[in-house]
């Protein structure tokens, strides 16, 4: 008897352990947890994801299962885990505009939806989602109302800019309010410049531009190194960031503004990334910017991703030569087997058999130190190579 009870005691334990360690997802239909968050009147809050999809992967893996998280969410929540691509997902996610991932969703016991947030993050940001959430002054939807309603306070336009920020949704106006409410003396305070910092990234809006204009005067009470940190930042996130039609223009206002912040030899270089960037798509401009940027960056990622492309997308000898030259480049700042493997597959595209055997054979070797997984897949590349020599 004494056994059983152990046994017993040590289950119920281990339970506790266990269901004390994550988010705890319900099993069953969305109207199933519906019922159930309305029965327990608690929030309900839905993982939208997709299986291919890295960052929903990530959180599922490293975040959900945290204990702290574990804690905020199996109290006031009932959590559920939804795939927008299969079953009961497909009308969820069109129901709920769901179109990016992971987008986590919240809503009342009622079943109204009353805050949502997208993209992944840490156990931090994933907490805060779920207080902003329970709280009806921070929830997204009742914010909307609010500001549509006419509110304006300092504290609310804050907020709010916040929220729709972690909603992925456009917060210029809201900003721009914000800022109007304070005296551009008062833009360098540091309740200001951290909004300022943290939200102000379009570039061709007034507030940028007025900042670009006086960032002498925001030195003198900032520091140069964070005002000049800040506008390179926004320079270089923004300038690709517009609606097609307004491309041209932002690509010239783009040169002329990061020749005012960047030193002569970075503005080079910073403007032709973004030149090669934006002729991408332009079949007949594509290469001559793509070497005006890659022939002289040393970016690696940069050029391992061009030469990638170019094999996958080319058949003719000048593109191709070129993604060899670029290829090399990036070996030259770094031999692994990512870089190498590319050019292998480069080089069979260009049936080059004899020049892709010893860089298969280099893969094979720095796979088995580098990359376990990858050995099996490049011991059949470099016989398969074999065989056509």
């Amino acid at each position: 008897m004494r056994t059983i009870l152990c046994v017993v005691t040590l289950i119920a334990w281990v339970s506790s352990v266990v269901l004390g360690q994550g988010i705890k997802f319900e099993k069953g239909t969305w109207s199933e947890i519906q019922t159930k968050a309305k029965k327990e009147n608690k929030f309900i809050f839905v993982d939208a994801y997709t299986t291919w999809c890295g960052p929903c992967k990530y959180l599922r893996k490293k975040v959900f299962p945290l204990k702290e998280v574990g804690d905020v969410y199996n109290q006031h929540l009932v959590s559920y885990e939804l795939d927008m691509e299969k079953g009961e997902g497909v009308a969820f996610a069109k129901k709920y505009q769901v179109t990016s991932y992971p987008t986590l969703l919240y809503f009342d016991p009622q079943g109204n939806l009353v805050h949502i947030v997208k993209g992944s993050g840490g156990a931090a940001k994933i907490i805060d989602a779920a207080r902003q959430a329970l709280d009806p002054k921070t929830q997204l939807m009742a914010q909307q109302r609010r500001y549509k309603a006419g509110a304006r306070e300092n504290d609310f336009l804050k907020r709010y800019i916040k929220a729709l920020s972690l909603a992925n949704e456009p917060y210029d106006k809201p900003l721009s309010a914000y800022l109007a409410q304070q005296e551009k003396a008062n833009w360098a305070k540091p309740e200001n410049w951290k909004i300022i910092e943290a939200y102000l990234k379009r570039t061709t809006s007034k507030e940028f531009n007025y900042i670009l204009d006086n960032r002498a005067s925001f030195a003198q009470v900032l520091g140069k190194k964070i005002v000049s940190q800040y506008l390179i930042k926004s320079l270089n996130e923004d300038a690709m960031n517009v609606p097609h039609s307004e491309r041209e223009q932002a690509l010239i206002d783009y040169r002329k503004k990061v020749k005012m912040v960047f030193p002569p030899e970075e503005a080079k270089e910073a403007i032709a990334r973004k030149e090669y960037l934006y002729y991408l798509p332009d079949e007949k401009k594509s290469l001559k910017y793509a070497r005006k940027f890659l022939d002289h960056t040393n970016d690696e990622i940069a050029l391992l991703y061009a030469a990638w492309m170019y094999t996958n997308k080319y058949t003719d000898l000048e593109h191709l030569n070129s993604a060899l030259h670029w290829i090399n480049r990036a070996i030259k700042l770094k031999r692994n087997v990512d870089n190498l493997n590319a050019k292998v597959g480069l080089l069979l595209k260009m049936k080059r058999y004899k020049q892709a055997y010893p860089v298969a054979q280099e893969v094979v070797t720095l796979a088995k130190k580098e990359v376990k997984s990858f050995v099996q897949k490049a011991q059949k590349q470099l016989e398969e190579i074999e065989a056509k020599l």
